[in-house]
């Protein structure tokens, strides 16, 4: 797997995102981005899987599964792994390839769809 950190980044205007293996940051983050115009709020490190649509999923991303939860999950990084959790809450679901509509070649969760993040979503 490729190891993929996904950084927040916030200005006066608007939140913006950039994702760059640990060999593009190795090489010397001041190469990658401006930064002069953005703070760096979060790091987050990618799962390894995809949503329903192809997306990324990353530590942060909140979660809905298709068809929908009734309650929003947190994608979170707890005790040597990713979990799925309910928003708020310290506990959930061990996430991984075992989860429900994984499909292996794909490497996608087709029951799950990205629907933000807890940077803009922090109700």
């Amino acid at each position: 797997m490729n190891i993929l950190i996904n950084y927040v980044l916030k200005n006066d205007i608007r939140f913006h995102y950039k994702t760059y293996s640990l060999g593009e940051i190795e090489q010397g983050i001041d190469k990658l981005f401006d930064h002069w115009n953005y703070t760096i709020i979060a790091k987050r490190i990618f799962t390894g899987l995809k949503d329903k649509n192809g997306k990324n999923i990353f530590e942060g991303d909140i979660l809905n599964h298709v068809p929908k939860f009734e309650t929003l999950y947190e994608v979170k990084w707890l005790v040597g792994g990713f979990y799925i959790c309910p928003i708020g809450e310290n506990y959930g679901e061990y996430f991984s390839s075992g989860f429900a509509g994984y499909d292996e070649e794909t490497k996608q969760c087709n029951s799950i769809e990205v629907v933000g993040n807890i940077y803009e979503n922090n109700k």
